[in-house]
């Protein structure tokens, strides 16, 4: 499984906004692998872009979570 960034947040053109029911299944899978980057990760231009993102810890995965 992957995860979009902007499918979660609605602004992808092509796809639709998640569901809430969607957005509880991939929040359990965030946390329980780490907060992974999403696969649109938009590396240096992303406004939560952090060291840790290299390591794959995905800072923006961990606040949509509402977790630290």
């Amino acid at each position: 499984m992957k995860w979009y960034l902007m499918r979660w947040t609605g602004l992808s053109p092509d796809k639709k906004p998640m569901t809430p029911k969607e957005m509880v299944d991939a929040i359990k899978f965030l946390r329980r692998n780490n907060y992974p980057k999403p696969a649109d990760c938009l590396k240096e231009k992303c406004d939560g872009y952090r060291p840790a993102c290299g390591l794959g810890v995905c800072y923006v995965a961990v606040k949509l979570c509402g977790d630290f």
